[in-house]
C-alpha cells in the first residue's frame, strides 16, 4: 500500500495528461514540462479548482482526489485482476 499523497499525484498526472492543450495554454508564459514535480502538480490542482463551479463539487472533487485508487482498495474489480494476474505470473515463473 502506497500512503498519501500517491493517488493525488496519480490523479494530478491523469488531468494533466488528459487536459494537457488546455493546460498547456493556461499557463503559456511557463514551460510546463521544465517545473520541478511538485510546482507543476500545483499548477494542475489550481487548474482544476478554477474550473470547478460550487462549493459542493469542489469538496467532493477533493475527496474524489484522496480516495483509493481502484488498485489499492482489495475490494475493487482491478485489485482482483491485479491480484489474479501476479497469481498467474509467479506461476508461470516457478514452472519455469
Amino acid at each position: 500500500m502506497v500512503r498519501q499523497p500517491y493517488p493525488v499525484a496519480v490523479r494530478l498526472c491523469w488531468v494533466l495528461g488528459e487536459r494537457w492543450p488546455e493546460i498547456d495554454a493556461a499557463y503559456y508564459q511557463i514551460r510546463l514540462l521544465r517545473e520541478r514535480p511538485h510546482r507543476l502538480a500545483n499548477l494542475v490542482y489550481t487548474w482544476c479548482v478554477e474550473r470547478i463551479g460550487d462549493q459542493e463539487a469542489l469538496d467532493e472533487w477533493k475527496q474524489e482526489l484522496v480516495d483509493l485508487l481502484p488498485w489499492q482498495d482489495a475490494q475493487s474489480e482491478a485489485a482482483a485482476e491485479s491480484e489474479s494476474e501476479s497469481f498467474m505470473d509467479m506461476q508461470a515463473k516457478g514452472a519455469g
